[in-house]
């Protein structure tokens, strides 16, 4: 994967670097293949795996039921399957709510 977004079947795979134990919860950016995701859960008991699907839930406006980490788990790196939602759908989604955040 060469974008952090990528079509597949049904749905979008997104590619997150994850930054746990963070003073807040914010996409931080892109960077290369990956979103940079702060978040404030450390990385025990899957707290910042939890956290990182209820950020990605909220921004794009869907049920956490249809977020899935598919690789990494344990890692930092991590790929998203966001079940329903084209890869054009998911990238307006985050433009938009990066352009509110930062204003």
């Amino acid at each position: 994967m060469d974008q952090p977004l990528k079509e597949a079947k049904d749905g979008t795979l997104i590619k997150v670097h994850v930054l746990p134990g963070r003073d807040r919860c914010e996409l931080s950016g892109e960077r290369g293949d990956f979103f940079k995701l702060k978040v404030t859960a450390p990385p025990i008991e899957g707290r910042a795996n939890e956290e990182c699907i209820r950020f990605w839930a909220t921004v794009l406006a869907i049920k956490k039921d249809a977020i899935e980490i598919i690789h990494g788990a344990r890692s930092r790196t991590k790929t998203l399957y966001i079940h329903g939602l084209s890869k054009e759908e998911v990238a307006a989604r985050i433009y938009s709510y990066y352009n509110h955040a930062h204003r």
